[in-house]
């Protein structure tokens, strides 16, 4: 392959930059808004697929809490007119701990 007049071999180029493709990252969230409400709870909403079973089958999937800078927020609801999944730090959480037997 010629880009800009020189030959590249892909294998090797792909080899020298891996660290700079970017990856999947399956323990994140991409955040569409976060805001604090005058009523001191914070909420985070992330945006669904634009398909309403696509969305409700996300929303199904989206982990029951999250921590974002330090606050711990609780799913709450999903708007089907905006496509978007809500979460609040108002929503009552517990730890869970794996007690072996």
């Amino acid at each position: 392959m010629s880009i800009y007049g020189s030959e590249v071999n892909l294998e090797e180029w792909y080899r020298e930059h891996e660290a700079e493709r970017a990856r999947i990252d399956r323990d994140s969230i991409a955040i569409m808004n976060a805001y604090t409400m005058p009523n001191q709870v914070s909420v985070i909403e992330i945006k669904l697929p634009a398909d309403y079973v696509e969305a409700l089958e996300r929303f199904q999937s989206l982990p029951d809490a999250i921590t974002f800078r330090g606050k711990q927020y609780g799913k709450s609801s999903w708007n089907s007119d905006t496509m978007t999944a809500c979460y609040r730090t108002d929503r009552p959480l517990a730890k869970v701990y794996m007690v072996s037997a």
